[in-house]
C-alpha cells in the first residue's frame, strides 16, 4: 500500500468517525420530550439492562441544589435521555440523573448498579421507595478506595427489590473530568463473569506492554541505542494513563492517595508525550543537519511535555485536562504527519512508525471525540486507545527490531569488507615487511660497526647519547615531565694535555667518568662522552633545583678526587652547564641543547669551577 493510499484511508475513516459523532449528537442527551416517565421493568430472566435511554437527567448550574430540592421538582423539568449512554462531556455544573425501576416478578430480586467510569470526583446515590429514602451512598474517586461498598474499579451498589417494588434512584454527578454516566444494572453473577472476561483482556493488554518493556530494556542493555530507552518511558506511561483512565491504578497501586490519583491521568500522558516525542526524534533521525526547523519544533513540542507534566502535580485536574486533551490530539497529529514525512523521504524506519502511530491516533481521536460528547460512549469509544495502543506497542518494537537488524546487515557487510581490506593491507604489509627486514639487515651491520660505549670511558658514545636523547625527548614530552640536561667540560684540558701529554689527559677523563659513575646512579639518567673533554648528562623527571644539586656534588667530588701526576697532586676541576625544560613538541631539541651549552660557556666566564643554569 503506498503512503498517498494509506492518508486517503486515514482521511476517509477520520470524516465517517465525523459523521457518525453528529449522528449520534442528533439524538444525544440534550433531547428535552417528556416522554418514557414509566418505571423501567426489572425481570428475574434479564442479566444485564443498559438503563442510559430510560434515564432523565437535570443541570445544576450553581450545584446548589439538595436531593430534597431535587425531589421537589416538576415532572417537566427533567430531559429525557435518549442515547445509550449519559454522557455531559467537560462542563462545571453538577448533573441529577434519575430512574425509576419497578420489580415484576413475585419475589425479592438483587442487582447491582454500576456506574462504569471510574474518573467521577463525586457520585451520590439515593434510593427511595415510594417517599421512604432507604439507601444514601456518597462515591466518587475523591474518597479513599477503602470506602466503597464494594471494591471494584468501578462504582457499585447493590440494589434490593422486594416484590412488585417500585425504586427511584437519584444520582448526583460532579467532576472535573468528563462527565460521563454508563448506568448499567447487572445481575452479581453475570456483573462478575463480564468483569473476569475484562480482566482477562486488560491483561492480554498489559502482558503485551509488559513483554515489550522488557524486551526493549535489555536491548537498550545490549546495544546502548537511545531509542530504546526512550521507547522503554514511553511504554511505561502509556499503560499508565490507560490504567489511571479505568480506576485499575487506584483499585491495585494508590486506594488511598486521592490526590495523587487525581494528578496521575494527566501526569502519565504528558510523560507520554515527553518520551514520544524523544522516541520520534532520534528514532526517525530527525537531525539538526538535515530538517533544522522540525527539529527545533520537535524539541519545542518536548520542552512543553516536561513543563506541562510538572505543572501537572501542581496545578489542579480541571485547569491541566482540557489543554492536555488538546495537546495530546496535536501531537498524535504531528508525529503520524512526521513519519509519513520521513516515509516519503524514503527513510525505510518510517513505515512501521507511521502505521504504529496511524493506529494510535485513530484511538486517541474516538477517545477524545467520546469525552467532548461527540462520540457515544461505550465498549468500544471507551478503551479505544487501548487497541489502538496495543497495536502501536506492537508495531513499534517490530520497527525498532526490524532497524536493528538492518543495522545488523550493514555492520555485517561493513565488516566483511573491513576483513578484504584488512587481507589485501596484509599482503601489501608483508611486502613492506620484507624489504624493511632487508634493509634493516643491512643497516643492522653498518651499526655493529659503531659501539655504543665510548672506549676509554665506559660511558655512552655521542651516537648512542643522540638516540637516547630522541628518545628521552619524546617520551617526557608526552607525558608533559620535566628534563634536565647537564653539559661538563673539564677546566684547561688544552693547556692541561700539552703539559702532561695525552696520556695523562686520557687518565684524566677516566678519573671524571669515574667520578660521574660514582655521583650519578639512577637506572633511568643517561651518562656520556659527548667529544674531546665534554661529557653530557640526561636527568629525566628531575626539575632544575635537582638538576643544580647533582652538578654540584659532580663538581666537588671532582674537584676533591687526588689525581697524581708523576707524584704531584694536580687539582682537576669542571665547569656545568644546566638547563631544565619539559620538552613541548613545538621545541626544538637542538634549541634545548643548545641552552645548556650557553650555560656552560656561562660557567666558564663567571670563572669556572662552577655550575650555571640557562634562563
Amino acid at each position: 500500500m503506498s503512503m498517498k493510499s494509506i492518508l486517503y484511508t486515514f482521511l476517509l475513516c477520520l470524516c465517517l468517525v465525523i459523521q457518525a459523532s453528529y449522528a449520534s449528537v442528533s439524538d444525544s442527551i440534550y433531547a428535552t420530550e417528556s416522554s418514557n416517565k414509566s418505571p423501567i421493568d426489572i425481570v428475574a430472566d434479564v442479566r444485564e439492562l443498559n438503563l442510559g435511554a430510560r434515564t432523565h437527567y437535570f443541570e445544576d448550574q450553581d450545584g446548589l441544589l439538595t436531593i430534597h430540592d431535587i425531589r421537589s421538582l416538576s415532572l417537566d423539568s427533567w430531559s429525557v435521555q435518549k442515547a445509550e449512554q449519559v454522557n455531559f462531556g467537560y462542563s462545571e455544573s453538577a448533573f441529577w440523573v434519575k430512574a425509576s425501576l419497578k420489580n415484576l416478578e413475585d419475589e425479592q430480586i438483587v442487582r447491582l448498579l454500576e456506574i462504569a467510569y471510574a474518573v467521577l470526583d463525586y457520585v451520590d446515590v439515593y434510593i427511595y421507595s415510594d417517599q421512604e429514602l432507604i439507601q444514601s451512598i456518597a462515591l466518587g474517586d475523591k474518597k479513599p478506595f477503602s470506602q466503597r461498598l464494594i471494591k471494584q474499579r468501578n462504582f457499585l451498589i447493590p440494589v434490593r427489590f422486594e416484590s412488585e417494588e417500585v425504586l427511584d434512584i437519584y444520582i448526583r454527578l460532579k467532576s472535573t473530568s468528563s462527565v460521563q454516566v454508563p448506568l448499567n444494572l447487572w445481575d452479581s453473577r453475570e456483573y462478575y463473569q463480564s468483569d473476569q472476561a475484562y480482566l482477562l483482556a486488560q491483561g492480554v493488554y498489559f502482558g503485551i506492554a509488559l513483554v515489550m518493556l522488557i524486551y526493549n530494556f535489555f536491548n537498550y542493555l545490549a546495544t546502548n541505542e537511545r531509542s530504546y530507552i526512550y521507547y522503554v518511558g514511553y511504554i511505561l506511561c502509556l499503560p499508565s494513563f490507560l490504567a489511571s483512565i479505568d480506576g485499575l491504578t487506584f483499585q491495585f497501586l494508590w486506594p488511598d492517595s486521592t490526590q495523587w490519583n487525581d494528578l496521575a491521568l494527566v501526569f502519565f500522558l504528558n510523560g507520554m508525550f515527553f518520551f514520544g516525542t524523544l522516541f520520534t526524534s532520534t528514532f526517525l533521525n530527525i537531525n539538526y543537519q538535515e530538517h533544522r526547523r522540525l527539529k527545533y519544533f520537535l524539541n519545542l513540542i518536548i520542552v512543553i511535555s516536561a513543563i506541562m507534566a510538572v505543572l501537572s502535580v501542581i496545578l489542579p485536574y480541571s485547569a491541566m485536562i482540557k489543554p492536555t486533551a488538546f495537546f495530546a490530539t496535536l501531537l498524535c497529529t504531528t508525529l503520524v504527519l512526521t513519519g509519513a514525512y520521513r516515509w516519503m523521504q524514503g527513510y525505510e524506519s518510517a513505515r512501521y512508525y507511521t502505521i504504529a502511530w496511524f493506529c494510535m491516533l485513530g484511538g486517541g481521536i474516538v477517545l477524545a471525540l467520546s469525552k467532548f460528547t461527540l462520540l457515544p460512549h461505550n465498549v468500544f469509544t471507551q478503551h479505544a486507545m487501548q487497541f489502538g495502543s496495543a497495536l502501536e506497542i506492537i508495531l513499534l518494537s517490530v520497527a525498532l527490531a526490524e532497524r536493528l537488524n538492518r543495522e545488523k546487515r550493514k555492520a555485517y557487510a561493513a565488516q566483511k569488507e573491513t576483513i578484504r581490506i584488512q587481507k589485501e593491507a596484509y599482503i601489501v604489509l608483508e611486502e613492506r615487511v620484507a624489504e624493511r627486514t632487508h634493509e634493516l639487515t643491512l643497516a643492522n651491520k653498518a651499526l655493529e660497526k659503531f659501539s655504543a660505549t665510548d672506549a676509554m670511558t665506559g660511558l655512552k658514545n655521542r651516537g648512542a647519547f643522540d638516540k637516547s636523547y630522541n628518545e628521552m625527548f619524546a617520551e617526557l614530552s608526552q607525558a608533559k615531565d620535566v628534563l634536565s640536561i647537564a653539559i661538563i667540560d673539564v677546566d684547561h684540558f688544552k693547556k692541561f694535555n700539552d703539559q702532561y701529554g695525552h696520556l695523562v689527559g686520557d687518565d684524566c677523563l677516566k678519573m671524571v667518568a669515574h667520578c660521574i659513575n660514582e655521583v650519578v646512579t639512577r637506572p633511568q639518567d643517561i651518562k656520556a662522552r659527548y667529544g674531546g673533554e665534554e661529557f653530557v648528562l640526561l636527568l629525566p623527571g628531575t626539575p632544575e633545583v635537582g638538576a643544580v644539586k647533582v652538578a654540584e656534588r659532580l663538581r666537588e667530588r671532582i674537584e676533591q678526587s687526588p689525581f697524581d701526576v708523576s707524584g704531584e697532586q694536580v687539582r682537576v676541576t669542571v665547569s656545568i652547564g644546566v638547563c631544565s625544560r619539559v620538552p613541548e613538541q613545538d621545541y626544538d631539541q637542538q634549541a634545548m641543547f643548545e641552552l645548556a651549552d650557553q650555560a656552560l660557556y656561562k660557567a666558564k666566564e663567571g670563572g669556572r669551577n662552577r655550575v650555571a643554569t640557562s634562563l
